[in-house]
């Protein structure tokens, strides 16, 4: 895609201006700019921006004071920006010296006033934004209809466990694995099943470790035969995938012996998953509780497994960068290894606290029994918060409770 003059050009590529994730942006005030195609011979339109002084324009807001906003149509490879020259500025041009016009993508733009009165888009290392562009195998019009029956042998899906979508921008096609299989459908065999599926005998049941309200933890055993847990969200909609993208954000960034260990993820697949490092001696709750119980935990062993908890949550508390509100500490997101060492987990309830606040009112999440009273009265989660839940976990776990 090539930059000419005022406009850019991705004639004879395969590339098209996205209709639905662009929008034309006009910033200013008595600014009227059109957009058109390939030599103003086609689609042209524009929008006004009008304001009389710099207070009537309202943050966030471009709805025609001081910004405006244009859709455009399916099928643009070129577009020229252009200004109205004839509107009269001598009353505003005290505080708004210039005017902008850009197609851009839509959900990364935020209105500011003060782009009214700022002319650092002037420099172009300053003023550059991002535009979303559709890619598709064009060839003229093609269609997965066409390439199917071509003679040529051009039809690019080639793998055997791919399957052809036709361009819902302009002319086209592109291909995409088949539900369950993942790699490149442009190659032959290309297209193989996501390793986690074969890692869990495809999610059989004997492989459960546990539920939860996030979803199902399975054992995996991944190349290299190394065992794995694998998080698999439970109900796929916007809000478990924020948290699964949360939760994953937190681990991230964190490397503690008294943390588990994330490995890594996979967002974008139609069910989300995680993958951590397997922790094989169970929960502390199944410790106490479980078939596990007739170990006699002796109450030195108890107190260090309580110690190392809290060194987890002193690390998020203290040392991450910004700190972590854990939110859903129990006996049961404290996990064991071979050595019984403590391991903090599950951060689906987890937040990252501002660095200008203490604490702030958040939805109550966790687990009954385990919540800080005060949290479910003020609904503001703290450090307290978590101490509060790791104490009463121990409590709740611990076989002999003083009365």
């Amino acid at each position: 895609m090539e930059k000419e003059g005022f406009g850019f050009n991705a004639t004879n590529t395969p590339y098209l201006f996205s209709d639905v994730q662009n929008k034309y942006t006009v910033i200013g005030c008595d600014a009227l700019a059109y957009i058109s195609d390939s030599n103003g011979m086609g689609y042209e339109s524009g929008c006004v921006s009008k304001c009389r002084r710099l207070s009537d324009v309202t943050e966030g807001s471009c709805s025609g004071i001081g910004c405006c906003q244009t859709a455009i149509p399916k099928g643009m490879n070129f577009y020229k920006p252009d200004f109205d020259i004839g509107f009269n500025t001598t009353k505003i041009w005290r505080f708004n010296r210039c005017n902008y016009a850009v197609l851009m993508e839509t959900t990364t733009f935020n209105f500011s006033s003060t782009y009214i009165n700022t002319t650092k888009f002037n420099d172009t290392s300053a003023g550059r934004v991002p535009v979303v562009i559709d890619w598709a195998i064009r060839n003229g019009g093609t269609s997965c209809e066409i390439a199917k029956r071509n003679e040529m042998g051009t039809y690019a899906c080639i793998s055997s466990n791919s399957e052809c979508v036709d361009s819902m921008n302009g002319p086209g096609y592109f291909c995409n694995c088949s539900k369950g299989y993942d790699g490149n459908p442009y190659l032959p065999n290309g297209c193989k099943e996501t390793e986690l599926v074969q890692a869990t005998n495809n999610y059989d049941k004997s492989r459960i470790l546990g539920k939860g309200g996030q979803g199902t933890v399975y054992k995996g055993l991944v190349k290299d035969n190394m065992h794995v847990a694998i998080k698999r969200c439970v109900l796929v909609d916007e809000r478990k995938k924020k948290e699964f993208g949360q939760e994953m954000l937190i681990l991230s960034q964190i490397n503690h012996k008294n943390i588990v260990k994330l490995f890594g993820a996979c967002l974008e697949a139609e069910v989300p998953m995680l993958v951590y490092e397997f922790i094989p001696n169970g929960t502390l709750h199944e410790l106490i509780h479980g078939k596990k119980q007739a170990l006699r935990i002796s109450f030195s062993t108890l107190l260090r497994i309580a110690h190392e908890a809290a060194e987890g949550l002193n690390f998020l508390h203290s040392y991450a960068s910004p700190p972590i509100h854990h939110g859903d500490v129990k006996s049961a997101n404290i996990l064991l290894d071979e050595n019984y060492t403590a391991k903090v987990s599950d951060f689906g309830a987890s937040i990252l606290v501002p660095s200008d606040e203490d604490q702030y009112v958040t939805v109550v999440q966790g687990t009954r029994g385990y919540l800080d009273p005060e949290y479910m009265q003020t609904f503001q989660l703290t450090n307290k918060s978590d101490v509060i839940a790791l104490v009463l976990s121990f409590w709740r776990s611990s076989p002999v409770r003083c009365r």
